[in-house]
């Protein structure tokens, strides 16, 4: 598998074409990271139990390791899986997902790498609103979620950028065109055992749209 990208030498493949999700799905079974499109930036992931998998993500982004990583997935039913999934929060997801809103929940499947919770008992999860990437996640079920960008840089948002953010040793990039919807997603938690709700990060759903959501 390929390691080395100075020279452009990752795998290209681009949303839409024949076997390209199928390709970069078989990529992230074997154990290899690939850059994707998201509804908000470009993302770089891996499968979230492979371990080796998760270390390579890291240290392609030159992550410090007391900083979890989110978890994607096409569909509530997987993700129930592997975090405990509310009321509060199935509410939510049946609002706003897929789409830009990211929830922490505890985790319930300990052999998701514990990295990704930077030993932590919650998860970040989402289900984002890009086709081409949903269509990858119903044949991986999960993918780490996380920007594809050395950490403390500015994020990608087209295939073109991704020579200049000095990202190496990744296997393949998904190629989903420019992205212009979103910078990020809302990230959002609930304390108190489920009561109170914690905004984390502010982005494109607003805090009053959560709330209201609840109250519906």
């Amino acid at each position: 598998m390929n390691m080395d990208n100075t020279t452009e030498s990752y795998l290209k493949f681009k949303c839409g074409e024949n076997n390209a999700i199928e390709s970069c799905a078989n990529i992230v079974k074997n154990g290899g990271v690939i850059i994707y499109p998201t509804d908000t930036v470009y993302g770089i992931g891996c499968d979230p139990f492979n371990e080796k998998a998760v270390d390579r993500v890291f240290l392609i982004k030159r992550r410090l390791a007391e900083k979890a990583l989110p978890v994607l997935s096409a569909s509530l039913i997987d993700l129930e899986n592997i975090v405990n999934v509310s009321d509060k929060v199935k509410k939510l997801a049946r609002k706003f997902w897929p789409g830009p809103l990211t929830i922490i929940c505890p985790i319930s499947n300990r052999n998701i790498s514990p990295r990704l919770t930077a030993n932590n008992s919650s998860l970040a999860v989402r289900i984002p609103g890009n086709p081409c990437t949903l269509s990858l996640l119903k044949l991986n079920r999960y993918l780490v979620g996380t920007s594809a960008n050395i950490s403390g840089q500015a994020s990608v948002k087209s295939p073109s950028q991704i020579n200049t953010t000095s990202l190496a040793s990744f296997d393949a990039l998904l190629d989903g065109g420019t992205l212009n919807k979103y910078s990020h997603s809302t990230i959002i938690r609930f304390d108190d055992g489920d009561e109170t709700l914690t905004l984390v990060r502010n982005g494109p759903i607003f805090e009053r749209d959560i709330v209201a959501a609840l109250g519906s």
